[in-house]
């Protein structure tokens, strides 16, 4: 996290003070928690008075990180408009017959990703994906990138009445399932 202010600053993550590096950047602690709470005291210069003494807007440097299903509002996104990967490595025994990803409900549109194979892309409901000749024997990789529309961004930075509720929402919601369709007797 970066802050260009004219005074004193302050920043506490979940409560602890966190100590600035020497390039001035805040690092986040305890990068395996899936979220934390950040919060800034400014005790700014003279001639600085309120939001005058931030210099700039608060940037982040994002990488790799844990997150859950839901909205991303919940993971501290309310207003991002973009695209997160979801990815989870997983076994199966044998491959036979059909195979099937529904990822359940999903606000914005999913694109899915098997063993570095793209799948396909769904744009709205059903967000079923068929998996059929894609898995193999033993450990596969899912990736599935979710995009949210504009909705999230324009909710906080150009708020409009033309803008629904669900237009605001974002999100990989689930439940996410993965199912085999068995071989019947005659096609054995």
């Amino acid at each position: 996290m970066r802050l260009k202010v004219k005074g004193k600053l302050w920043v506490f993550v979940d409560g602890k003070e966190v100590t600035p590096r020497s390039d001035g950047s805040y690092p986040l602690p305890e990068l395996e928690k899936e979220r934390r709470i950040a919060a800034v005291r400014l005790e700014p210069e003279l001639g600085y008075p309120e939001s005058a003494a931030v210099l700039e807007p608060v940037t982040f440097e994002v990488s790799e990180g844990k997150m859950g299903l839901g909205a991303w509002a919940d993971w501290g996104l309310s207003c991002y408009s973009g695209g997160i990967a979801y990815e989870k490595t997983f076994t199966v025994s044998e491959t036979e017959g059909e195979w099937w990803l529904d990822l359940g409900k999903v606000r914005g549109t999913a694109e899915v990703w098997i063993n570095g194979e793209k799948v396909g892309i769904r744009v709205w409901a059903p967000f079923k994906f068929n998996l059929t000749g894609k898995l193999r024997a033993g450990e596969n990789h899912l990736k599935v990138i979710v995009y949210s529309s504009l909705g999230p961004h324009y909710s906080e930075s150009i708020p409009t009445p033309y803008l629904f509720s669900e237009q605001r929402l974002a999100g990989l919601f689930g439940p996410v399932t993965l199912k085999r369709v068995k071989l019947d007797s005659a096609q054995q």
